[in-house]
């Protein structure tokens, strides 16, 4: 089962990009537990209510860097800071827990912005990194709000097949092919 729905993710997001709007996808997620992630046209969709907009939930690879550094961005709409954020990676067993801040500070513009360097040492560390095909990542915000109120969220990110061969050439996992 675990493989049968990374060959019905592309699926999903290709029906979805084909169509308007706005759709859920259940998810199964670490420990079976179901999710509702949003998806529009073009694949992942930001999760939004009258709270918040999660506006960036990923990763990149820095220049020279073998590390995957995780990337979020959440918009707080009434700009009041919340008393907690916790990020945890939920795609699968186990959970990984990529940030827990109380008392985040909000820039100016209302946003959370935070950042987690994760340094790899070998693939079995990131063993999605070798899942065939186009995947996807879910991340699980559970936000602690100023008057008391605790949320979770749940955020989609597409994760293409070629994004997963570059990181893996980029921490070292595997050999650049070579030339004729």
């Amino acid at each position: 089962m675990h493989r049968l729905r990374h060959f019905l993710l592309p699926l999903v997001l290709l029906l979805a990009g084909c169509a308007g709007g706005s759709y859920i996808m259940v998810w199964t997620a670490a420990g079976g537990k179901k999710v509702d992630v949003p998806l529009g046209p073009g694949g992942p969709a930001f999760t939004n209510d009258d709270n918040i907009r999660i506006e960036l939930a990923t990763f990149s690879v820095p220049p020279k860097k073998k590390e995957l550094l995780y990337l979020f961005d959440v918009f707080f709409k009434k700009g009041v800071p919340p008393k907690r954020i916790i990020v945890d990676d939920v795609t699968e067993d186990p959970i990984h827990n990529l940030a827990d801040e109380t008392n985040p500070k909000l820039a100016p513009d209302h946003r959370w912005r935070y950042a987690f360097e994760y340094k790899p040492t070998s693939i079995d560390q990131v063993p999605w990194l070798n899942y065939e095909g186009n995947a996807l990542r879910v991340y699980r915000f559970t936000i602690t709000f100023a008057d008391g109120r605790t949320k979770v969220y749940y955020q989609g990110s597409a994760l293409p097949a070629f994004v997963k061969d570059y990181v893996k050439l980029r921490l070292g996992f595997e050999k650049a092919p070579q030339g004729p």
